[in-house]
């Protein structure tokens, strides 16, 4: 998921890739030159994550979401 800065200069995504930590792959087209790594964690499941990315409207704080279909909801 791409989103556009204010400012129009920069773009931010949201990406998963194989790998580990330590060793992850990068897509082919990719330009590890031209990108910063502002964040990153692991996830505990290799599949089935949701996400987005957003400027807040009123801070315009970049804000992340994430979640994990592995993870079954506790009903209670």
């Amino acid at each position: 998921m791409l989103e556009k800065s204010a400012d129009t200069t920069h773009y931010y995504c949201w990406y998963k890739c194989n790998g580990t930590a330590s060793s992850p792959s990068m897509a082919e087209k990719a330009r590890p030159q031209e990108v910063r790594r502002i964040f990153t964690m692991g996830l505990p499941f290799t599949a089935n994550h949701g996400g987005q990315i957003l400027f807040g409207p009123a801070d315009g704080y970049l804000y992340i979401m994430m979640g994990d279909e592995e993870v079954k909801a506790i009903h209670i």
